[in-house]
């Protein structure tokens, strides 16, 4: 009997959710954004050394960025906030043999990048100045973050709700009903982290680098299927 019980339940169940799909509706997309100054920075160092040999790049790199591990730890950065994102030894070419087949290398290079996150945000100029005067010779880029990420974006959230519902009773509202529940609400979220590239190192080495974070949007995206409610009072159908 039990068996049945649950049976017949599924079944109910299903047919409620058919019939929704089977009222009129109206389904409207809408954004919510909100604007946040970025209190987090993530920075890209990298070292690049060439030498004769492969074991000679690899020590000149591995000195330098030694140096700029020893910077940052200076700068009170600590050591969780600095991880090794790349690492790499090629050989280099002589282009003007590029047809032969087997060519010999004229020397290697090794790629070394770490990626630096900065929560003092006013640190970020410095950071890079620090890097680059202990031997990092490019900067990949600077990406800005918010930290409490997920309280902006709640309030975006409500933001695009709320303009999903004023789409919806307006077109209830020139079709003559009035707005009736949501049957159904999907969200998709659209995460910061646009990547700036920063100045030219030359350039970064003549003076100070500041560093400008601007104003971070976060934005939240809506989808929601609302029911027809009843008639407006003096509409006829």
């Amino acid at each position: 009997m039990r068996r049945w019980v649950i049976v017949w339940a599924v079944f109910v169940m299903m047919g409620q959710a058919w019939a929704e799909e089977q009222v009129p509706a109206i389904v409207v997309s809408a954004s919510g954004s909100i604007s946040r100054e970025p209190d987090r920075a993530v920075v890209r160092l990298a070292v690049e050394t060439v030498a004769k040999t492969a074991v000679d790049a690899t020590k000149e790199n591995a000195m330098k960025m030694a140096s700029i591990l020893k910077g940052l730890t200076k700068a009170n950065i600590p050591k969780q906030a600095v991880r090794t994102i790349s690492y790499d030894l090629s050989p280099r070419y002589d282009q003007s043999e590029h047809r032969k087949p087997n060519p010999d290398p004229i020397g290697y290079m090794a790629h070394n990048m770490v990626e630096v996150v900065v929560d003092e945000f006013d640190k970020t100029g410095m950071v890079i100045d620090l890097a680059i005067q202990a031997g990092a010779n490019r900067v990949a880029g600077v990406q800005f973050q918010v930290k409490d990420y997920e309280s902006a974006y709640r309030e975006a959230l409500q933001n695009a709700v709320k303009a999903a519902l004023a789409r919806a009773e307006v077109i209830a509202q020139a079709s003559g009903y009035v707005l009736g529940k949501p049957l159904e609400i999907n969200v998709s979220s659209y995460h910061p982290g646009p990547v700036f590239k920063a100045a030219r190192t030359e350039a970064m080495m003549m003076s100070d680098t500041s560093i400008e974070g601007g104003q971070i949007e976060v934005v939240a995206d809506v989808t929601v299927r609302y029911a027809f409610g009843a008639l407006l009072s003096g509409v006829q159908k």
